[in-house]
């Protein structure tokens, strides 16, 4: 059997304490850690600030690069898993569209350089592309509506599980023709500030968490959303905080 953890939209350096869940990580000892995209923010190289370039005068993406390579060294370190996968999000996607319009700075934007990724054995899923573990198929998230895991589901018609939409949704269907065939979609949340300054203090149903999974040797799994509340959650009787 095969333990996983899957990390959606951190968007660094907006994220919350990560400590709690790498805390977890080290009791837990996954052997996939999957960082499911929107990892890093990257919002100062959006084709939404291009009127704005003042605002973003004292980030750096090399600084950006260097503190996720920071934080997946750390995780390989202490927890030691088996594959590293880094999924490509809509933001990730931004470093790619910004060397379109400047392609003499590919080489200074460049994610995979920028992570370091072959020396550091990460693997790259490139956007809207499935990362399937077992039976499940994990991406980063294409819909946002308000039922966006139906609409996953039934367009994949496998079992989903990603981010994108920052909250936790399930939708199921089953097969009329075959009902031990069961697929569902599952949102898994976010690890990001709730409180986005672009959302100017509007309500949302952001909810911060993590996804665990076991996957047994036939590919069948058991999965859990695991709800992060003031930096806080209890998993096997332990709180982490």
């Amino acid at each position: 059997m095969k333990k996983i953890v899957a990390l959606f939209d951190i968007h660094a350096p907006y994220n919350i304490n990560l400590k709690p869940v790498l805390n977890f990580m080290s009791d837990f000892k996954p052997d996939r850690v999957i960082f499911g995209g929107d990892s890093i923010d990257l919002a100062y190289l959006s084709h939404w600030q291009t009127l704005s370039p003042g605002k973003w005068i004292n980030h750096d993406v090399h600084t950006d690069f260097s503190n996720m390579r920071d934080l997946i060294q750390s995780i390989k370190a202490k927890i030691k898993p088996s594959n590293i996968d880094y999924l490509i999000g809509n933001h990730e996607l931004w470093l790619e569209q910004f060397t379109d319009k400047f392609p003499y700075l590919r080489t200074h934007l460049d994610l995979a350089e920028g992570l370091k990724s072959s020396i550091l054995g990460v693997n790259i899923v490139p956007l809207n592309n499935s990362l399937k573990v077992g039976n499940l198929h994990f991406i980063h998230g294409i819909y946002c509506n308000d039922q966006h895991a139906k609409k996953t589901v039934l367009a994949y018609q496998r079992c989903v599980r990603y981010g994108h939409c920052h909250d936790y949704q399930v939708y199921s269907v089953v097969s009329p023709m075959d009902t031990h065939k069961v697929y569902n979609a599952m949102s898994c949340g976010c690890l990001c500030n709730r409180n986005a300054e672009y959302n100017h203090g509007r309500p949302n149903r952001w909810i911060n968490g993590f996804y665990v999974a076991y996957i047994q040797d036939n590919g069948d799994f058991t999965d859990y959303f695991v709800p992060i509340i003031r930096n806080r959650f209890v998993w096997g009787g332990k709180t982490y905080e």
